[in-house]
């Protein structure tokens, strides 16, 4: 990507795998490529999901790696969390809350993969109540 396109970013989208490895081995090459990597920190749908917590636990697993650890905040963009939150409601608010603390201390900003302009986050031209939660986290 970074050869044929010039690309300077890689967006990881839907990753289904649930171990600290995965996300070891993508910094490695975002740092030998000279790239930098947005991860999708994703589960399945339902609330207390362990897949939701095997998916946080592992990609935060890579600030505790010995090859990447101390670069890790210096690839890594930003953190889509979710996939579509908005559809979900808000109990991911306060998921999201803590995700986004866990990563505060990297100074990696949080994100999430929905569009703006969905219903859920707008009241006319502003943002809803929901859409405003979900931005003062993102």
């Amino acid at each position: 990507m970074r050869t044929k396109w010039n690309a300077t970013y890689v967006r990881v989208y839907l990753p289904v795998c649930r171990q600290t490895s995965f996300w070891v081995n993508l910094l490695k090459a975002a740092r030998d490529t000279s790239m930098a990597v947005i991860p999708m920190i994703f589960w399945d749908w339902q609330q207390n999901d362990p897949v939701m917590n095997q998916a946080e636990t592992a990609f935060l697993g890579v600030f505790n790696d010995s090859q990447v650890g101390s670069i890790a905040p210096y690839l890594i963009h930003s953190v889509a969390f979710g996939d579509e939150l908005g559809e979900q409601g808000t109990y991911w608010l306060s998921r999201m809350k803590d995700f986004k603390s866990k990563l505060s201390k990297y100074s990696i900003p949080l994100t999430i993969t929905d569009d703006w302009d969905r219903p859920i986050y707008k009241n006319g031209s502003a943002l809803s109540n929901f859409g405003m939660q979900v931005n003062d986290l993102s």
